[in-house]
């Protein structure tokens, strides 16, 4: 795992994490690419954040990652993404690089937003 590139790095920390930055009160598995709140909360945001290689990574480089792994582009007045259940996501990442364990076990969904400082009123 030390030698993914910086893209799957970012995806890997979001499937152990559980919860999508940025994403809606009352639409876990929807997220905006960027926000206007200066804690820079959105998807985007948090991969310039979370991995320092991607500090300058293009928006289409980190749409990339996304599209490859189902996830689709929302919009409603600002632009986000809809990813598929965390399980699925998981489920996928350990056929492609093996089984692991993962936090909050076999049946874990996206966090509640409800349950994180980082939900977005829509």
């Amino acid at each position: 795992m030390l030698s993914l590139p910086p893209e799957l790095e970012w995806f890997l920390l979001l499937l152990e994490d559980g919860g999508l930055p940025g994403r809606l009160v009352d639409r876990p598995s929807i997220a905006y690419s960027n926000t206007t709140d200066p804690r820079g909360d959105g998807l985007y945001d948090h991969a310039r954040r979370a991995v320092p290689r991607l500090r300058d990574a293009s928006e289409r480089r980190l749409a990339r990652v996304l599209v490859t792994w189902g996830a689709t582009r929302w919009k409603q007045g600002r632009r986000g993404w809809s990813l598929p259940p965390l399980t699925e996501l998981r489920a996928k990442w350990d056929l492609k690089y093996g089984p692991r364990q993962w936090p909050g076990g076999a049946d874990a969904a996206w966090q509640s937003a409800s349950d994180s400082k980082e939900a977005i009123d829509a």
